[in-house]
């Protein structure tokens, strides 16, 4: 081990002096963080025609910011390890003799690259969240950002150690960036994308859950949702707001018509019928079994009537009942919330000084467009119907994802917190530990060359097939 650090050392030492020496790269590797967010923000930063002033609630492009910025992170990380281990290789082969160690070397070109991602990214995070206006969140920003990077960081430095060409790293770099553009959950929405990759499910497909893009994109726009200054004191009240809300405008209603589907369904003989009559009473079964459980105040309902043998029309009456008796505590649920955000807006603007500077807070920390695309406003389909059970599609920033899980990586996209080993954690440190995750198994495949060996071997394989031939 000392011998390995002593190593190390030496790597560190002479990498850090040949960045040192040659200018023109240390100088375009600090510049390029700042010149693309001030290129990116002074474009962005938007004022509509009737404003006087830049208002940052009204700027709609807040989300391209944050998008942007990631795939930013993600190129500069690329570019600058892209050619590190292939330009070296006339001094490995000089040196492979010596029997150096291949971690102490790799980890020095870890620690550097790394070094200067946090450089680069602080730099962004300073000049492009002042100039768009981004309040209270520096360093949750640059964390996401400072993470993507790293992760590009060791994906370059496989692309470095497995082509011989030049050419043909700085075309692979655009190749692997397009698609963590097109998954990253900005530029599509991933409820409308091709069912064959996973659309239309009201989960992340998981194709897009190999793309760090999704997991920084998901959170930072949650973070910036929930942790600004202005939404944090008010998000635990809308989130029972919108649950309740939720729960009797579309909730209770999908049930009622699952429950006349039902109705039509058993008085047809054929097998399609029962089929999807058997389908309808599982899923009425679970979704009456969970909402017993969290009132005990509302009389029990028996779920045996929820089979194909026992389904008749007392239990439709007996269930519609206990709809209209659910509907009320939603309704009174709501209206009890509703009063109570009430009064804590009206304490805010007694704590801010008046009306005007709570709106003034408002205005500089809240995002309009942002807040409908976590809120999912213009989705159509605001509930759809899975497996047995039927799965919120209505404003998932206020959307937990089931409990129970180990490690809730297939929670909906948006979620507010997620699972760990049946902890609640909060969305940005889950997202966080995937992208590193990812990063670890990237060190791995570099340590062992497995990319490059999988070439070698399919080369070889593919000289025998045309030698047979």
């Amino acid at each position: 081990i000392p011998d390995k650090l002593h190593q190390l050392g030496i790597f560190i030492r002479r990498d850090v002096l040949s960045k040192i020496n040659n200018l023109q790269y240390l100088l375009i590797s600090l510049l390029e963080a700042p010149i693309m967010a001030l290129f990116l923000t002074v474009i962005i930063r938007y004022t509509p025609g009737n404003a006087t002033h830049y208002i940052f609630r009204q700027n709609d492009n807040l989300p391209p910011y944050i998008f942007m910025s990631i795939i930013i992170a993600l190129f500069i990380g690329l570019s600058v390890s892209a050619e590190e281990i292939f330009r070296d290789r006339k001094i490995l082969k000089r040196e492979r003799f010596l029997n150096l160690s291949r971690s102490s070397y790799l980890l020095s070109k870890v620690v550097i690259l790394f070094s200067l991602s946090a450089i680069q990214m602080l730099i962004y995070v300073l000049i492009g969240n002042m100039v768009i206006g981004i309040k209270g969140l520096t360093v949750e920003y640059w964390l996401v950002l400072f993470s993507a990077s790293c992760f590009a960081n060791i994906l370059g430095l496989n692309i470095s150690s497995s082509f011989n060409s030049a050419v043909t790293i700085y075309i692979l770099i655009p190749l692997l960036i397009i698609p963590m553009m097109a998954l990253g959950g900005a530029m599509f929405n991933f409820d409308k994308i091709n069912s064959i990759f996973g659309g239309g499910k009201g989960t992340t497909p998981l194709i897009a859950d190999i793309m760090p893009s999704r997991w920084a994109y998901e959170a930072l726009s949650v973070t910036q949702f929930k942790s600004n200054p202005y939404e944090k004191d008010f998000y635990n009240i809308e989130q029972l707001e919108s649950y309740s809300n939720y729960k009797q405008v579309y909730y209770i209603p999908e049930l009622r018509n699952i429950i006349d589907e039902s109705v039509s369904l058993s008085k047809m003989n054929n097998d399609s019928s029962k089929i999807l009559l058997s389908g309808n009473l599982d899923l009425l079964k679970n979704e009456f079994g969970s909402e017993a459980a969290l009132f005990d105040d509302l009389p029990k309902m028996s779920m045996e009537g929820f089979s194909t043998e026992k389904f008749n029309g007392e239990v439709v009456n007996e269930a519609k009942d206990y709809l209209n008796k659910l509907e009320k505590k939603y309704i009174t649920v709501f209206n009890i919330i509703s009063k109570k955000k009430d009064d804590l807006i009206l304490s805010a603007q007694k704590n801010s000084s008046g009306k005007d500077d709570y709106l003034k807070m408002y205005d500089n920390n809240y995002n309009d467009f942002l807040a409908d695309i976590v809120k999912k406003t213009t989705e159509g389909n605001k509930i759809i119907r899975g497996k047995n059970r039927l799965v919120q599609n209505y404003e998932p920033i206020f959307s937990y994802p089931p409990d129970g899980h180990v490690f809730s990586l297939r929670a909906h996209f948006f979620a507010p917190v997620k699972y760990i080993f049946y902890m609640q954690v909060d969305t940005l440190i889950f997202d966080l530990i995937i992208i590193w995750i990812m990063s670890v198994i990237l060190y791995i495949t570099l340590y062992y060359d497995i990319l490059k060996n999988a070439m070698e071997f399919g080369g070889k394989k593919q000289i025998n097939i045309k030698s047979s031939i």
